[in-house]
Parts: structure tokens; C-alpha cells; sequence
């Protein structure tokens, strides 16, 4: 029994043990970033729009092979030895006997394993587990990436440790004495347990640790021994060493962040977005460290005043950069948004012209139809990143083939948000590449492998290295110049991806828009001063800004919207990329920037879904606006509807909340069933248009149903969520509402 207590009060005393109780004691900062990149890898943290494919699906020159894994691996053995360097700046004080050991920053870190080794295991299940079942590679291509990872920790590990190695002077061959740890031969493990005899230090500092046992090697454990006899100079002069090494290792890293940012418009130095992240918290670890060891108790006072500091230096226009759109002249004056010029911009004269101008592009398109009376088919499409882009392209390729080629020409407007208006604008510029003709099977299976590419590496990537400090960098579009942040990595992210939209602009759709050889397009994306929608169209669409009514220019109505074209006419509006479009209707919160628009105040936009996700407020106003229209020259409209979400959502179940589940249950319901409460006002929309109208106004739904494993909100998705997301145009439901398409159009 005796011997029982012993070894296990060796194991308690042990330097590992007292290591993570110092941390959890002394260090909770530095525990933060190990908390926060483990709820990151495990999917407990942001899971919904897919931030832990960053560190367990890592892309490197369009690829996920064993070279983006090494190069992550690199970036986590980075973020180790930070984590090592920071604990032993802060710990290795409390621990004198460290300072009559040779190779001193090696031994600590060995100790120091606790936390590493265990997320390394927990990472590394991660990867099998995701590559495995979800990205259904082979097992020996996972086990060939797991080896990259490994290689790469290994290396960058092995490196610092040489690093430190020979950068330091043995300060005890300086004064011709031995370490503690130089005379007697180490021993196993089981032996140090095994002994009864206390020869740890006898002379403690009053803030001093108890240690009694420590790692020499991987596999040998010494008994810690007095070092009261050793001069005090003697053993600061060891950590005074290591320290200066600590900030050398610092510099290095923000060169390394630097070199990144600069040279980050080159392949070759985008290096995944979770090794970015990795080498991003490696520096803020390093950096805490370092003010926390110089300034000690000072040190939170300073970092609240320096942060305070850099908040209010923000409001400056120097230091506060805003993301644009490309394409527009941001040099010139810029417009006044306040209600007077709200008001003219949606006067019944603009309304009465812009509806002129609908009602001819209309005519154009019943001139191309082969019937007397055809069906108006108004195609709706939701936001939900790539999922939605992915699953929308493949229901419009589904219906277009069906329709023997015909669904653009049975169209005359397609509104939507986010990923599902990407999809569509690609599907229909492949059409118009096409020369206006039916797509082959092979250019829709390469539209689908286009429209599932990633587009969330790029983003992170250009939000670590770069958009969190100061940006100096410009990308220029002819005569304009603008900041480069992350917004320009996901539009060229999204060019590369599908290249028919590259250096396409507003301008270049209003011909064959007005022509009716393809259906128009209103993007909505939400003024969020005060959440008016900014409609974006080739063609005026000023009968859009009020709500519906049958009444142009209604002064009881509040103008709801803002019509891009007309005005922001003076900053060459028609000029803007559709890739900027595409992107101000699809910002989501804190992934893309917001865009800032050339007025005064300026217009911030985000996401259209904010507003109408589904587009349907759009049609029921392009519906009723034009009602005289349709009833006079069609037989019915069908409201063409592809979700990616079912409409019908089940009520979920949960037991008894805790009190932080209440606490949090407004915010978590009002934000969870946003979308759902916009269903119920779309319902009430439609059924006020088909009251109103004379002829049938019919829907018919295409939904992505919720899967065992919902496919996340993402601009990425896994291979399993691809192949779920391409079969659910075949199943029941889907067929079904085909079929009632088809019998619609006869």
C-alpha cells in the first residue's frame, strides 16, 4: 500500500501533471485557442456552414492530397511549439530546477505533451473518420494523407528543436560545471515510481511549483534534484536565452503571415485555409505570451487599452477599409440615400417608363413562344451556399431536359438569393453560350461539376493572412482601383470555378434580356441601413419598389427598395462585374465582408435571403404589376419554385431546456425559423396574386429534403453530400411536381 501511495504521489507531482494544472490554473487565455480549434475539428463550432471541412478536408492548388495535409501539419506543429514557447515564457519560473537541465526547452516541451498529444489523436481520428465516410476515399488514401499530416508536424517539430538546439550556448560548459542531469545515467520510468527516496528540490521559491519527478527522453523519467547551490544569475541566464530564442521564433512568424499577404494572389503560397488559421492563432498565442511575460500583472489593463485603442482608430477612413464592388467609380461624388431621393427614384413617372420597357420585352417573349396563349413560368430559386447552387443547378438541368430544352424559353424572370441565383445565372449564360440552344449531357455534367466546386478555402485563407490587418493591397478593374480582401478571393474563386462569368457585366445581359432570348434577372440583395431591398437588373425595374398593387406610384406605400441602376447612374452602375452581383446577394455575416455601394450615407448590402430567400416577393409584384398583361396574353402563370429546404419543416422535439437553453431560446428561434416565417408571408403573397388574377397562377416546388445528415449551409461540400444532394431530383416527391410541370405547360 505504502508503495501504492508513493506512485502515486510521483504520478500526481509529476512535471506533465503540474504542467496542465499551472495551465488550467494561471493560463486559461492560451487553453481558449485549444477550446476553440477543438469545438472547430470535432464540428461542435459553426458546423452548419461547414468550418471543420477546413481543417479535416484541406485544399491546396485545388486539390486534397497528401501535400495539403503536410502543409497543415507544418501550420499545427507551428501552433504546438507557440503553445510550448508561450507556456515556458509564462511556467518556467515557477519551475527553478528546469534551469540545471541541458537542452532546457526541449525538456520542458516534452513535459508539456498533455494537451498536444491528446488533440493530435483527436485530429487525427477526425481526418480517418471524415476522409473515410465522408469524402469515401480509399484507406490508403487516407492513410497516405494521414501520413502528410504526420510528416509535416514531424519536421516543423523536429526543426524548432535544432533551432533551439544550436542557437544556444551551453551557459553550463560557460562556466565548466555539469548540468543536473549530466552525471548519472537516466532511468525508466518504472524505476523513478518504484523509488521511496525524495531527491527532489530541497530549496523551493515561495511561488515555486512541487516537482518531483520529470521526462528526460520519451521514455525515461529522472527525480528532480536540489538546485539552491546554483548561482541565481547562472540559472536566469537559461531563461533569459530561451526567452530571446521565444522572440526570434515570434518575428519569424509574423514575416511568415507577411510574405503570405503579400504574395497571396500567387497559387503556390495559398496554402489551406486551416494551416493559415493554425499559423494566425500561432501568433496571437505567441503575442499574448510575450506581453503577458513582460508586463505580468499589467498585461490584461494594456491589451483592453490597446484594443480600444485600434477600435477607435477604425472610424478613420485610412484605417478602415471597406469592401466594393467592381465595376463601379467610387472617385466620383457619390450619390444622396435619404427619403427625397428615394422618393424620385420610384416616382410614377420612372414606374410608368420602366413598366413600358417590361411590357415590351414581354411581347418579345410571346413573339418567340409557339402558341396563341402560353404559360408565364416565374422561376424562384432559394439561397443556402453551395448546397443550393449545387442542388438548383441540377433540378434546372432535370427540368430543361425534361422540357426538351425549353425551360429559359418558357421563362421571363428568375429571382432568388445567394448560391441558387448563382446556379442560375451560370445555367443560363451556359445557354446563351450554347447560342440560345438546348445544353448536351456533357455541358450540364459540366455545369454540375463546376457549380459543386469550393469556394470556402479561398475566403478563409484571404481572412487570415490578410483582412484582419491593416490591407494595403489593390486589385484595379480598368480605370478603378479598389481594396483587395476576401471579397476578391471568393469572386475569383467563383470565376475560376465557372469561367463563363468572367468579366461578364451587368451591361452585357441587356440586349438579349430586352430580346427576351433569355429570361431577366433581378438580383435583391438587402440594404441593410434599413432593410430596403437594392434591385439589381439590366432593365428598369421601378414598378418594383412598393409593395403589390395593381397602382403605380402609390404615395400611401413606403418605397421598400432601391433601384440600382437608376441610381447609382452617375458611378457607371451598368459597369459592375456580375461576379460583385453575385456577391453582394450572397454575403453572408462575417464570411464575406459587407459591400459598400457609392453613397451618401453609404449603402451596406448583405445577402438577399435576409429578405426574401425565395424570391417570391418578387414575382408577386412583377405578377400584379403586369396583371393586365397576363391576363390578355397568357393562359396562366406557373410560379416555378426550387428549395433548398423543405417548405412542409417538421416541428422539432426536444426535452426539458436548461437555463442557458432558455436564456438563448429567443434569439435561437427567431433566427432558426426566419425562413420559415418568410413561407408563411410568401403563402399569403401568392394567394393574394391568384385572388387578383384572372387566369391560374400555379406552383409547383422542387425541395432538397433534410437528409440523416443535414448538408451544411456551406461554400463547401463533402463527396457524401454531393451524391445525396444530386439524387434528390429522382425521388418521389421531386418526380411528382415534374410530372405536374409537364401537365401545366400542355
Amino acid at each position: 500500500m505504502r508503495k501504492l501511495k508513493t506512485r502515486l504521489h510521483r504520478i500526481v507531482f509529476s512535471f506533465p501533471i503540474q504542467l496542465l494544472l499551472v495551465e488550467l490554473k494561471k493560463n486559461q487565455l492560451q487553453l481558449i485557442y485549444w477550446v476553440l480549434i477543438y469545438a472547430i475539428v470535432s464540428g461542435s463550432l459553426f458546423t452548419r456552414y461547414g468550418l471543420h471541412y477546413l481543417f479535416v478536408d484541406p485544399e491546396y492548388l485545388g486539390h486534397v492530397n497528401a501535400l495539403s495535409f503536410f502543409i497543415v501539419g507544418i501550420s499545427f506543429g507551428t501552433f504546438v511549439m507557440a503553445f510550448n514557447i508561450s507556456s515556458y515564457l509564462l511556467n518556467a519560473h515557477r519551475f527553478p530546477f528546469l534551469a540545471s537541465l541541458s537542452a532546457t526547452f526541449f525538456k520542458f516541451s516534452l513535459n508539456n505533451f498533455i494537451l498536444p498529444t491528446l488533440f493530435f489523436f483527436i485530429y487525427l481520428y477526425r481526418i480517418v473518420s471524415f476522409q473515410y465516410f465522408d469524402e469515401l476515399r480509399s484507406l490508403g488514401q487516407v492513410m497516405f494523407n494521414v501520413m502528410g499530416f504526420f510528416a509535416g508536424y514531424t519536421l516543423l517539430v523536429w526543426l524548432v528543436f535544432r533551432f533551439f538546439k544550436v542557437i544556444n550556448t551551453d551557459v553550463f560548459k560557460m562556466y565548466e560545471i555539469e548540468t543536473a542531469d549530466s552525471n548519472s545515467h537516466t532511468k525508466p520510468l518504472t524505476y523513478s515510481f518504484k523509488q521511496g527516496v525524495r531527491n527532489y528540490e530541497t530549496t523551493e521559491h515561495p511561488h515555486s511549483w512541487h516537482v518531483e519527478v520529470y521526462l528526460a527522453s520519451f521514455t525515461r523519467l529522472r527525480i528532480v534534484r536540489d538546485v539552491s547551490h546554483y548561482p541565481t544569475t547562472m540559472l536566469k541566464a537559461v531563461f533569459k536565452q530561451n526567452h530571446r530564442n521565444a522572440a526570434i521564433f515570434q518575428i519569424t512568424l509574423f514575416l511568415i503571415f507577411c510574405t503570405l499577404g503579400l504574395l497571396s494572389d500567387f497559387s503556390l503560397f495559398k496554402i489551406p485555409a486551416a494551416a493559415s488559421l493554425l499559423l494566425l492563432f500561432a501568433m496571437f498565442i505567441m503575442l499574448a505570451g510575450v506581453v503577458r511575460f513582460w508586463l505580468r500583472g499589467w498585461a490584461t489593463l494594456v491589451m483592453l487599452l490597446f484594443f480600444i485603442f485600434i477600435n477607435y482608430l477604425t472610424q478613420f477612413p485610412f484605417f478602415n477599409t471597406t469592401s466594393k464592388a467592381y465595376g463601379l467609380n467610387y472617385h466620383i461624388r457619390p450619390a444622396d440615400y435619404n427619403l427625397q431621393t428615394l422618393a424620385v427614384n420610384a416616382d410614377s413617372v420612372a414606374c410608368v417608363k420602366s413598366l413600358d420597357t417590361t411590357h415590351q420585352i414581354l411581347n418579345n417573349w410571346l413573339i418567340n413562344q409557339q402558341q396563341a396563349k402560353p404559360k408565364l413560368v416565374l422561376l424562384n430559386i432559394s439561397g443556402g451556399g453551395v448546397r443550393s447552387m449545387l442542388f438548383s443547378y441540377k433540378a434546372l438541368a432535370v427540368i430543361d431536359s425534361t422540357l426538351q430544352g425549353n425551360l429559359m424559353r418558357h421563362t421571363t424572370l428568375i429571382a432568388g438569393s445567394s448560391g441558387g441565383m448563382i446556379a442560375a445565372t451560370y445555367f443560363r449564360q451556359q445557354y446563351v453560350a450554347n447560342r440560345f440552344k438546348p445544353l448536351a449531357t456533357a455541358q450540364l455534367q459540366e455545369g454540375i461539376n463546376a457549380v459543386s466546386k469550393d469556394l470556402l478555402n479561398g475566403i478563409a485563407f484571404k481572412l487570415t493572412v490578410s483582412d484582419l490587418f491593416f490591407n494595403s493591397q489593390r486589385v484595379v478593374d480598368g480605370s478603378y482601383h479598389y481594396v483587395k480582401d476576401r471579397g476578391t478571393a471568393w469572386e475569383k474563386q467563383l470565376t475560376d470555378n465557372l469561367p463563363l462569368l468572367s468579366n461578364k457585366r451587368l451591361i452585357d445581359f441587356k440586349t438579349i434580356e430586352y430580346e427576351a432570348k433569355v429570361p431577366l434577372i433581378v438580383y435583391t440583395p438587402t440594404v441593410i441601413n434599413d432593410g430596403r431591398a437594392l434591385f439589381i437588373a439590366s432593365q428598369p425595374v421601378t414598378y418594383l419598389l412598393q409593395a403589390p398593387t395593381t397602382t403605380l406610384g402609390n404615395d400611401a406605400t413606403i418605397v421598400n427598395g432601391v433601384e440600382y441602376a437608376t441610381f447609382f447612374a452617375a458611378q457607371d452602375a451598368m459597369n459592375i462585374k456580375i461576379s460583385s452581383v453575385l456577391r453582394l446577394n450572397s454575403t453572408f455575416p462575417y464570411v464575406s465582408p459587407v459591400v459598400s455601394l457609392p453613397s451618401v450615407p453609404p449603402i451596406e448590402v448583405m445577402d438577399s435571403g435576409i429578405r426574401d430567400n425565395f424570391g417570391i416577393t418578387t414575382s408577386a409584384r412583377y405578377m400584379m404589376v403586369c396583371k393586365q398583361w397576363i391576363e390578355e396574353n397568357t393562359s396562366g402563370v406557373i410560379v416555378l419554385q426550387i428549395r433548398d429546404t423543405y417548405k412542409q419543416a417538421a416541428i422539432q422535439q426536444s426535452g426539458a431546456p436548461t437555463y442557458m437553453q432558455k436564456l438563448a431560446a429567443p434569439f435561437r428561434n427567431l433566427s432558426g425559423n426566419f425562413l420559415l416565417m418568410q413561407d408563411y408571408s410568401n403563402d399569403a403573397l401568392i394567394a393574394m396574386v391568384q385572388s387578383s388574377i384572372k387566369v391560374p397562377v400555379s406552383t409547383v416546388n422542387f425541395e432538397l429534403p433534410d437528409s440523416e445528415h443535414k448538408v451544411s449551409l456551406s461554400w463547401h461540400l463533402t463527396k457524401r453530400e454531393r451524391m445525396f444532394t444530386l439524387a434528390q431530383m429522382y425521388n418521389a416527391y421531386n418526380q411528382n411536381q415534374l410530372q405536374q410541370l409537364k401537365q401545366l405547360l400542355r
